[in-house]
């Protein structure tokens, strides 16, 4: 049955594998990558135990599949083929079946999943902006004002904030180094507040090359 039980649980897992695409996923790989991997083959994890279960209730029944030497992969393959049809991971995100079991376990772990990787990856993101040097942070935050300020706001409240990142800057480049670096700590404030409202994944951090 050992030999049943894996092949089970390899047909199992693509259930997960078409399953586990949370919303915050790319947001949490991109700023925490180590804990969103243990995440993701967490619940594949769940999806191949369900086979496994599967193939063992199944064999404790008179309904199991024929039994003989070389049958066992057969056999397993069979019982994740009826692992799939018990989850229903029928189609992508959003199309799922009404009743598909594997969407509701995903729906009922992603609330603690969202709890425990969003702090985590909000603090990558401080610890990623954190790191930027002047220059760097500088075009950071006018980046991230050019995508999520100015075409939010009116043209008034764009212009004034453009002017003000504009003041930040030179006051962060400049020779005083009391206003350098609270202007610093002020963009960075800025940079890292705009990431995490924004849940950018795909953000590129400039390198400091004058």
């Amino acid at each position: 049955m050992f030999i049943a039980c894996v092949v089970a649980a390899a047909v199992g897992t693509i259930a997960g594998i078409g399953v586990v695409n949370f919303d915050r996923l790319g947001y949490w790989r991109r700023w925490d990558q180590g804990a969103a991997r243990v995440v993701v083959w967490s619940m594949y994890g769940i999806y191949a135990a369900a086979g496994v279960g599967v193939t063992v209730l199944m064999e404790q029944t008179p309904v199991r599949l024929r039994q003989g030497a070389g049958l066992q992969a057969i056999n397993g393959a069979g019982y994740g083929a009826l692992t799939l049809a018990l989850l229903r991971p029928d189609g992508p995100r959003g199309r799922w079946a009404p009743l598909s079991p594997a969407r509701e376990i995903l729906s009922l772990l992603e609330g603690r999943i969202r709890g425990w990787l969003d702090p985590r990856a909000d603090r990558g993101v401080a610890r990623a902006v954190g790191d930027l040097g002047p220059l760097a942070l500088c075009r950071l935050s006018w980046r991230l004002a050019l995508l999520y300020v100015e075409p939010r706001v009116d043209r008034t409240a764009a212009r004034a904030t453009l002017r003000w990142l504009r003041d930040l800057r030179r006051q962060a480049l400049g020779a005083d180094q009391g206003l350098a670096l609270e202007a610093r700590e002020t963009l960075r404030h800025f940079a890292t507040t705009l990431i995490v409202r924004n849940v950018d994944a795909t953000i590129e951090l400039p390198a400091d090359v004058a």
